[in-house]
């Protein structure tokens, strides 16, 4: 009998049984039984293994971590055995021996889980303040992501959790600032940009941030010195350029403004919004020369950007200047429809003649200009009141043409069955109109200085029922106000003569010539038709009793007398080379004009005009007057009114027939070519109005040449005069106007 192997079974009977009864928990049994086989002699790194594990269950380390250094002096490619060991030194605070330890169990086996474990647990111990880093970047991580969905709530709750973290935190602080610039909330938001200046005092983002939320509340003196703090320390930060110049532009410091954008032009030769800028404040200042100028320079230097082909445009129409004026529509009418921002819907209308185009212009412009607000004010709740509440809101309460064409009707609601409020949001101008409007009213509010969010609050809290735009994309509008829906029902009239393209306008009012039912797929508003010509009239103004002759305003005491007194800028070189047609085929004609205040506009017009062989003499443009009456009297002068084309003359027009001066017209799809149309049938004189060029030019001929039926003509229109001044009343217009628009839901 072999007893070496017979006693060699039994050490290893002995050792199994000594593992057993650690697993069944009785340790010390366990631990006396591995004692045992060493002191017989028998030694294995499993008994010492397991003899380190019971140790270290005892909390006995210094122990333990000898019987796991025998283990792996007998053993040395077991990776269970410096696990062991790293597990030891992490109990007896040697947290960089246990990471060694645990680093060589993973060597010497890559896919040992439980020493990866081991790793990162005391990476994370070894490092505690990069762990709490990848715990706020994570965290701001999440929030940002949130605050991109407009989940403002949600990702303030994140940051928040990031400044228990690190109070100081600048993505944190910044964002949360951001967040409630975002939610109209300066003042919130200037707390937290001001805990981030205390800690970085000199920083751009910071000090723009305060110098908008100080501009947004007001605060323009605050907000001027933070921007020019911030220009100070870095010159080339475009944007505090041009949120200064906004302020100096709200403070009339005008000259101030210009200066500031040239200066940010000149410091950033690529800050293509500063040259912008220039140009849209000289085109307000009605230096068009100079805004031409500009903004072909913006527009050689980066033909793509947003709208400076249309602000090019508007600015050479305005200057009377047609150059390249084909290649320029043919490119905006383009760009238009592959949807880039090419231009206005304004400008547009000085040549457009299809409803589409002005559809998809007004889409275009109007999303990227007045998008929908992620707040709404007005969410279905029920009002029920006696009088329904009507409020119009406009900046034109005053000297101006649609001031001057809604006042009789204003005045003539029936304030037992409507509520009628105006909100005001222009400059006071004190005039008689201005006046009358204030008491026209059941409530004026002069909401200039309010902000757009605070002009819609007002609306919601006085339950407006129907909220009517009167400006749509015209100068000074306040269209967000509307994007905010403080009313239930919101509509879109007079001011501005087409679609919006905007999903929170609901209704346009026109008639059945400005928008037939045949044209109603080009609104993106649900077109309303008055039952007459839509644009209004105030009769109570009329012409003066002055006995003007035609020498008073330099005009021939013979020979037939053109006229067009529309803005110039409506004037395209089409249009204008059937006027110059009409001038060589009827001998000892004038073309009679209203003079702009800027000066190239007449030059440009008596230049072109001697290129196409008409002496510049027989142009002869006259001024504007201060009394509206005096300029319904010389009306009286002309012989025929020439309308513009496809943008019509519209109070322009309306001007010319009440005074009793016919008007040739043209008209196509679009609302501004159809006004004059329809105010033509509106007194039975349709036969005015063409649909082509060539019928516009042979009938302008015809009247020209033949007395009688330009006499009948006349007589005609002054018996549809002399029976009720316009073919309906002020009294009239409001009931069926104000009736049409509760008529909506």
């Amino acid at each position: 009998m072999d007893l070496s192997n017979t006693t060699h079974d039994a050490n290893v009977q002995k050792m199994y049984e000594g593992i057993h009864l650690l697993e069944i928990n009785e340790i010390d049994q366990s631990y006396q039984c591995f004692q045992d086989l060493l002191q017989q002699g028998y030694e294995s790194p499993v008994i010492y293994y397991y003899l380190s594990k019971i140790q270290a269950q005892r909390n006995h380390f210094e122990e333990s971590i000898g019987f796991i250094n025998k283990a792996i002096e007998i053993n040395s490619s077991t990776p269970e055995f410096y696990l062991a060991k790293s597990i030891i030194n992490m109990n007896m605070g040697s947290l960089n021996e246990s990471l060694h330890n645990a680093k060589l169990a993973l060597s010497l086996n890559p896919e040992f889980t439980d020493a990866q474990t081991q790793i990162n647990t005391l990476n994370q111990l070894l490092n505690p303040l990069a762990n709490i880093a990848q715990e706020i970047n994570a965290l701001n991580n999440l929030a940002l992501n949130l605050q991109g969905q407009n989940k403002h709530s949600e990702a303030e709750n994140l940051f928040s959790k990031v400044l228990e973290l690190d109070s100081g935190n600048f993505i944190a602080l910044y964002s949360l600032g951001m967040s409630n610039i975002h939610q109209n909330d300066p003042i919130d938001a200037i707390r937290y940009f001001e805990q981030l200046q205390a800690k970085f005092p000199n920083h751009e983002l910071v000090l723009f941030a305060l110098g908008t939320c100080y501009k947004n509340i007001g605060q323009y003196k605050k907000a001027l010195e933070y921007y020019d703090l911030n220009i100070t320390l870095n010159p080339t930060y475009s944007n505090s350029y041009h949120n200064k110049a906004a302020i100096q532009q709200q403070l009339n410091q005008h000259k101030d403004a210009l200066l500031t954008l040239i200066q940010a032009a000149s410091a950033v030769p690529d800050d293509y919004q500063s040259l912008e800028g220039q140009g849209i404040l000289l085109s307000q200042y009605k230096e068009y020369a100079k805004a031409a100028e500009v903004f072909k320079n913006l527009y050689d230097r980066n033909p793509s950007y947003p709208y400076v082909q249309g602000n090019l445009l508007n600015a050479r129409l305005h200057n009377c200047d047609w150059s390249d004026f084909e290649q320029l529509t043919l490119e905006i009418t383009k760009g238009i429809h592959d949807g880039l921002p090419v231009t206005n819907p304004l400008t547009l209308m000085t040549f457009c003649t299809k409803a589409d185009t002005t559809l998809s212009c007004a889409r275009n412009f109007g999303l990227h200009k007045y998008p929908p607000s992620s707040i709404t004010l007005y969410n279905g709740e029920s009002y029920n009141h006696v009088k329904k509440k009507i409020a119009f809101i406009s900046g034109d309460f005053r000297e101006h043409p649609v001031g001057y064409l809604l006042i009789g009707v204003m005045e003539s609601f029936d304030k037992d069955l409507y509520e009628i409020t105006g909100i005001f949001t222009g400059t006071p101008d004190k005039s008689i109109i201005w006046q009358r409007y204030c008491c026209a009213f059941d409530n004026f509010l002069n909401c200039a200085t309010k902000t757009d969010l605070e002009i819609a609050q007002v609306i919601r809290s006085l339950e407006i029922d129907y909220l009517i735009d009167l400006s749509g994309y015209t100068a000074d509008t306040r269209l967000s106000v509307l994007s905010y829906r403080p009313a239930p029902v919101q509509m879109t009239y007079l001011g501005f003569p087409g679609t919006l393209g905007l999903p929170y306008v609901d209704y346009v009012i026109g008639d059945r010539f400005t928008i037939p039912e045949s044209l109603f797929k080009s609104y993106s508003e649900k077109p309303l038709q008055l039952n007459f010509n839509y644009l209004p009239r105030d009769t109570s103004v009329t012409p003066s009793e002055k006995a003007y002759t035609r020498n008073d305003f330099s005009l021939p005491n013979e020979g037939f007398v053109f006229c067009c007194f529309n803005h110039l800028y409506k004037i395209t070189p089409t249009i204008f080379k059937l006027w110059m047609r009409l001038l060589h085929e009827i001998e000892g004609s004038v073309l009679w004009l209203m003079q702009q205040s800027n000066p190239e506009s007449k030059e440009n017009i008596l230049r072109t005009a001697s290129k196409l062989g008409i002496d510049p003499s027989r142009i002869v443009f006259t001024n504007r007057l201060p009394d509206i009456r005096d300029h319904l009297k010389r009306f009286s002068l002309a012989d025929l009114f020439l309308d513009t084309f496809p943008y019509n003359g519209h109070t322009t027009c309306s001007d010319a027939l009440f005074s009793g001066l016919p008007v040739v017209t043209l008209y196509d799809e679009t609302f501004a070519s159809r006004v004059c149309y329809s105010l033509l049938n509106g007194l039975g004189l349709e036969i005015l109005a063409s649909k082509s060029e060539e019928e516009y030019f042979a009938k302008a001929k015809f009247l020209s040449t033949n007395s009688k039926e330009l006499k009948d003509i006349k007589n005609k229109l002054s018996s549809t005069l002399g029976i009720n001044l316009w073919p309906i009343d002020a009294k009239e217009y409001s009931s069926s106007l104000a009736s049409l628009i509760v008529s909506q839901s």
